[in-house]
C-alpha cells in the first residue's frame, strides 16, 4: 500500500573547503526510494560527489574523484533546475564521472579531458572498464556552445568480444535580456567492436527557455 508520513523527492548535504587554489567537495544526496512501496530513505545514490580540485593558474585546473558531468544543459540537483525533473535528454548522458578531469581555459575557449572508471551507476552503459571523455566549449557574455563525446569499452567474457558505448553531446545557448535559450542534442550508440555492428542507437533533444525576473 501507500506508505504513511512524508517522502523526500530530492535532497543533499554539501561540504566544501577551499584553501588557496585547492578545494575539497563532498555532496551526499538523499531521497525516498520510489521504486518500493515502503518509500525507504536512501542516501549515497548515483549523484554523489567526492573530489579534490586544484587550479594551477587562471587557465589550467584538475579534479580527482567522483564529480558531476560537464555534459548537457541541466544539472543534477533539482534545486538548480527550472523544473521538478530533468528532461528526456538527461537520461542519455552520464550523471557523474569517476576519475581524473583536466581542464584548460583561454579567451572563452575550454577543453576538458576525463579519464576514469566506468564501473558506476551513472555511466552511459553498464560497463566495468575504462571511460574516456572529451569536451570542447566556447562562450562569451551572450552565446555559448559545446560539443563532447564519452566512450566506454568492455570485454564480454562470455563471447570473447568487445562492446562499446559512445555518447555524443552537443549544446548551444544564448542570452536575450532576461530570457535564456538552451538547446541540447544527444546520441548514444552501443555495439560490438569485433563485428562492427550496432546494437542500439538512441537520440534525444531538448529545448529549454528560461526567464529571470
Amino acid at each position: 500500500g501507500v506508505p504513511s508520513g512524508y517522502s523526500v523527492g530530492d535532497g543533499a548535504l554539501y561540504f566544501s573547503h577551499e584553501e588557496g587554489k585547492s578545494k575539497v567537495v563532498v555532496d551526499i544526496p538523499f531521497s525516498s526510494d520510489t521504486a518500493v512501496s515502503s518509500g525507504d530513505f536512501v542516501a549515497f545514490n548515483g549523484k554523489m560527489q567526492a573530489y579534490v580540485g586544484h587550479s594551477f593558474n587562471s587557465n589550467f585546473s584538475f579534479m580527482l574523484g567522483q564529480f558531476d558531468t560537464p555534459y548537457g544543459v541541466e544539472v543534477n540537483d533539482s534545486k538548480d533546475n527550472l523544473f521538478v525533473t530533468q528532461g528526456l535528454a538527461y537520461g542519455v548522458i552520464p550523471v557523474t564521472h569517476m576519475g581524473l578531469a583536466l581542464k584548460y581555459e583561454m579567451n572563452g575557449l575550454s577543453l576538458m579531458v576525463i579519464s576514469g572508471n566506468a564501473n558506476q551507476k551513472t555511466a552511459p552503459t553498464l560497463t566495468d572498464d575504462k571511460e574516456m571523455a572529451l569536451r570542447l566549449g566556447w562562450s562569451n557574455d551572450k552565446y555559448r556552445f559545446s560539443v563532447g563525446q564519452v566512450t566506454n569499452q568492455i570485454k564480454d567474457d562470455a563471447v570473447g568480444s568487445y562492446d562499446a558505448a559512445t555518447t555524443m553531446d552537443i549544446t548551444a545557448g544564448a542570452n536575450f535580456g532576461k530570457f535564456t535559450l538552451d538547446i541540447q542534442s544527444d546520441t548514444k550508440t552501443t555495439g560490438v567492436i569485433s563485428t562492427n555492428t550496432t546494437a542500439e542507437d538512441i537520440t534525444a533533444m531538448m529545448v529549454l527557455l528560461g526567464y529571470t525576473a
